[in-house]
C-alpha cells in the first residue's frame, strides 16, 4: 500500500554528472525508472545500489512523493546530498560564465580591440594589415597626423595587375563605409569580362584634392599613368558638380558669330564616348562595377567597426585571388546569351557607321536597346 509522506511545494530535485534528473527524498537518490504515458506517473528507483528494490512515486515533477512497498535496505548517505549540490551550482555557474562569454565572443567578436572614435585614434593591430594570405594588405596609410587621413588596401599582385592593364574603373558607395570615414572607393579592373578589385580606398570626404590624392597615390605606387583611361563613371565620382548641366556641357555650344562650328565641350568627346569601347570590346558602362558594390553591401552591414569591415575586405580580397586564377588558368565565365546577341548585333551596325545615314545609325542602335 502507497503511503503518502510528503507535500513539499517543490520536489528536491539534483542532477547526476550527465546531467539526468536524480530526485532526492529522505536524503535518498533516486533515478527516473519510467514515465507512464496515460497518467505522466513518474516511477524512480534507488540510485546508490543496483540491488535496491526500494521505489517512489510522483506525478511528473510535482510533489507529493510516494513510497512503494520496499524500503531501501541501506543506511542514507545525507553528506552525498549536500556534495551534489554544490557541484551542481558550480557547473551552471561555470556554464552560465563559459555560455555568457560565448554569446560575447559571437554577438561582438572584435570586443577585445578598442574601438576607435576618430580616424587620429584608429591603430591598426598587425593583423588587421595582412591579407588572408598574409599578404602585407595595407599599400598606403597618410597616418594619424592627418586630418583627412586617407587607407588604401591591396596587395603587391593587385598592383602589378593595374600596371598592367590600361583602363581601370572605379566607383563608391557609403553604405558599407566604417562609421570614423566617409565612404568607400575601389579602384578595378576588368580581366576576361570579369571585374577584379584591386585597391580598396577609405576616404574622409568626396572633395576633388581627396580623389586627387588617391589617383595619385596609386599612380605612385604602380609607377603608370592612365590620362587615356578616364571614362564617364571616374569623372562622376569626383564630387564635383554633375557632368551633364545642360547639353552644351557635353556636346558643346554653337560657335556665336562668324564661322561655324561648336565650342569644345567641358569634357572632350574622347573622355566619354564608347564608340571606340565597343569597337575594342570594351564595357561601355560601370554597371559590372555597381553590381560588385551592391554584392558587397550584402555582405558587409551597414556602417560596420573598422575590424570587421577589414575582416570582410580580406575576405573579397580571397575570392578575387580565387577568380584570377581561375582566369588565368582559362576557367572562363560564361555571360548570359542574352547580352553576348546584344554585344554582336551592336557591333553590326557600328561597322555601318561610315556607310549610312548619321540618322539612320542612331535610329538602329536605338532600335536595338528598344527591342
Amino acid at each position: 500500500m502507497e503511503e503518502l509522506i510528503n507535500s513539499f511545494d517543490k520536489l528536491d530535485i539534483c542532477l547526476s554528472q550527465r546531467g539526468k534528473e536524480l530526485l532526492i527524498n529522505r536524503n535518498y537518490e533516486h533515478k527516473l525508472d519510467f514515465v507512464a504515458k496515460s497518467t505522466n506517473k513518474h516511477s524512480w528507483r534507488c540510485n546508490s545500489h543496483n540491488d535496491c528494490k526500494a521505489r517512489v512515486y510522483t506525478i511528473g515533477l510535482n510533489p507529493p512523493v510516494t513510497e512503494g512497498q520496499n524500503w531501501h535496505e541501506h543506511p542514507a548517505n545525507p553528506s552525498k546530498k549536500e556534495i551534489r549540490k554544490a557541484m551542481n551550482e558550480l557547473k551552471d555557474k561555470n556554464s552560465n560564465r563559459c555560455r555568457s562569454a560565448i554569446q560575447a565572443v559571437q554577438k561582438n567578436p572584435y570586443a577585445q580591440y578598442q574601438k576607435p572614435t576618430s580616424r587620429s585614434d584608429l591603430n591598426l593591430p598587425e593583423e588587421f594589415k595582412r591579407s588572408c594570405n598574409n599578404e602585407k594588405f595595407i599599400i598606403y596609410d597618410s597616418g594619424k597626423d592627418d586630418t583627412n587621413r586617407i587607407i588604401l588596401f591591396g596587395t603587391e599582385n593587385n598592383l602589378k595587375l593595374l600596371k598592367s592593364h590600361l583602363n581601370w574603373y572605379v566607383d563608391d558607395t557609403f553604405d558599407v563605409c566604417p562609421d570614423i570615414f566617409y565612404q568607400l572607393f575601389t579602384i578595378h579592373v576588368l580581366l576576361k569580362g570579369k571585374n577584379l578589385p584591386c585597391i580598396y580606398c577609405l576616404l574622409p570626404n568626396k572633395t576633388l584634392e581627396t580623389y586627387t590624392r588617391v589617383f595619385e597615390t596609386s599612380f605612385r605606387m604602380v609607377v603608370f599613368s592612365i590620362s587615356n583611361s578616364i571614362y564617364g563613371e571616374k569623372y562622376k565620382s569626383l564630387g564635383t558638380r554633375p557632368l551633364i548641366m545642360k547639353l552644351s556641357t557635353y556636346i558643346g555650344e554653337v560657335k556665336r558669330g562668324r564661322g561655324v562650328g561648336r565650342k569644345d565641350p567641358k569634357f572632350k568627346h574622347d573622355l566619354w564616348k564608347v564608340y571606340v569601347r565597343n569597337i575594342e570590346n570594351m564595357p561601355r558602362t560601370n554597371n559590372n562595377i555597381e553590381g560588385w558594390h551592391s554584392a558587397l553591401q550584402n555582405v558587409i552591414r551597414r556602417s560596420p567597426v573598422i575590424y570587421a569591415f577589414i575582416d570582410k575586405i580580406k575576405l573579397e580580397q580571397a575570392n578575387m585571388e580565387a577568380i584570377h586564377l581561375q582566369l588565368v588558368t582559362r576557367r572562363l565565365p560564361k555571360r548570359k546569351a542574352s547580352y553576348v546577341e546584344l554585344d554582336k548585333r551592336i557591333s553590326e551596325i557600328i561597322k555601318d557607321y561610315s556607310k549610312i545615314k548619321v540618322i539612320d545609325y542612331l535610329r538602329n542602335l536605338a532600335l536595338i536597346i528598344d527591342y
